[in-house]
């Protein structure tokens, strides 16, 4: 029995002796393909033009006007005053005061931890910085169990401690250190928060998927620095909070010392300026001759809510 490719070939002379005395030549056949390839080609671009339609219908309710861009404009402006004058659950936009009153220096040195929490994992980083800019930069992502963004909030912070634990031995970072060795910690905590200083911040609502119970109304970095304490041999002092779009700020103005503005687009969006202390009358903490400015959060993600 012949293979099967012999029956192939076979039928592929066969086919081109039929129409051979079909009187169809080589010439015509070329005809009749590149016909076919033009008519294909045609179609496609039918049908290109269809969905690019599709597309622009689907688009046009969000292209806005100039008319309603400086609405926008004019609104987000009138809530962000209303911000600064007081807080209240009238006022779409927190404009929250951050405690942030100047962008480094270029001069700052030393060792610290990070935890950055903003979603569904978190980083843990290690940071030595020297002067004039120089950094050097170690860090980790964890995942969070599901389990834990909708639990106990406690939950949740045991095991963003027993994650720095992982973080420090993995890494040997207390291997030469003294034995009574306290390493600062800067938390990135990326929900809405009322601080009442660099170290004290009470979270107003959980965003991003995360209901933990027991947290809102809560100082977070007392919710964090006691998990901490709880692991005994973890040697480690929140020593500031910050949120991501104020970190974005600050880390931007160390290497442009003009940069007044960080943005967050991501998951959610946030941002921060620097605003003139005189312009913030609700401001009540302490203030002296030296400070003039403060890094606000303007929660303006919850703008038209």
């Amino acid at each position: 029995m012949a293979p099967s490719s012999e029956y192939i070939i076979e039928f592929k002379i066969d086919v081109f002796k039929t129409l051979k005395l079909a009187g169809i030549t080589t010439g015509v056949l070329t005809a009749i393909g590149l016909g076919a390839y033009y008519i294909h080609r045609t179609l496609q671009s039918s049908k290109r033009v269809v969905l690019h339609d599709e597309v622009r219908n689907i688009l046009r309710p969000f292209q806005l006007s100039e008319e309603q861009i400086r609405r926008v404009m004019a609104n987000l402006n009138s809530e962000m005053t209303n911000g600064l004058k007081s807080d209240g659950a009238a006022n779409e936009l927190a404009m929250f005061p951050t405690y942030v009153h100047h962008g480094p220096s270029g001069q700052e040195s030393g060792e610290y931890l990070v935890v950055d929490l903003g979603g569904s994992n978190f980083r843990v980083s290690h940071v030595v910085i020297e002067a004039r800019n120089r950094m050097h930069l170690n860090n980790k992502i964890f995942l969070i169990p599901h389990s834990l963004l909708l639990g106990e909030g406690e939950k949740l912070f045991d095991y963003i401690a027993e994650c720095l634990q992982r973080f420090i031995d993995d890494n040997k970072l207390s291997l030469l250190k003294s034995p009574d060795y306290k390493f600062d910690l800067a938390f990135t905590f990326s929900f809405p928060c009322h601080q009442t200083s660099l170290r004290e911040a009470t979270l107003v609502s959980w965003t991003k998927g995360f209901s933990c119970t027991s947290v809102v109304g809560n100082d977070v970095v007392l919710m964090l620095q006691a998990a901490i304490n709880r692991r005994k041999g973890l040697n480690i002092e929140v020593v500031a909070l910050v949120n991501d779009t104020v970190g974005t700020l600050m880390a931007c103005s160390s290497t442009y010392r003009d940069c007044r503005a960080g943005v967050i687009l991501g998951t959610g969006t946030n941002a921060c300026y620097f605003e003139h202390l005189d312009n913030v009358p609700k401001w009540i903490s302490p203030r002296d001759t030296a400070t003039k400015n403060v890094i606000i959060s303007t929660e303006w993600g919850a703008l038209g809510k």
